[in-house]
């Protein structure tokens, strides 16, 4: 699922540049079915995305959102009608993983190499579309 940013604040980069980039990486990795788009994060909007193709059953989070995402469950998740089997399945953080301030970091000093190093090989032709983009939303 990509949260469209209707602010511009939470991201730097173009709305249509990142469906882009998801359609491309979903090409390579033949585990994701499917790229969705939904209006924000919370949790009916993002289920309703997805039904009645898909019946979400797991939520992946990193570390850092867990317990967010656990409370609006715990909160909205009666409403949202999910299956009793749905939860959330954390995704460790550690110094392996990339996160996308490096990403971004990488784009902002015009280093091309730790870019490729950081992003799926899909992503790799938006290179200077994305530094473009960056530059211009600081």
């Amino acid at each position: 699922i990509q949260v469209r940013s209707n602010s511009g604040k939470k991201t730097p980069f173009e709305n249509e540049t990142i469906l882009k980039i998801w359609m491309d990486i979903a090409k390579q990795y033949k585990f994701i079915d499917a790229v969705r788009e939904a209006p924000t994060g919370f949790l009916d909007q993002i289920l309703n995305v997805l039904r009645p193709e898909y019946e979400p059953v797991l939520w992946g989070t990193g570390s850092d959102r867990l317990a967010d995402y656990n409370r609006m469950i715990k909160l909205y998740g009666k409403e949202a009608n999910v299956l009793p089997e749905f939860q959330t399945s954390e995704i460790k953080r550690d110094s392996k993983n990339i996160s996308a301030t490096q990403v971004r970091e990488a784009l902002t000093a015009g280093d091309e190499k730790t870019f490729k190093k950081l992003t799926p090989t899909a992503e790799h032709k938006f290179y200077d579309q994305l530094k473009n983009e960056l530059s211009h939303s600081l």
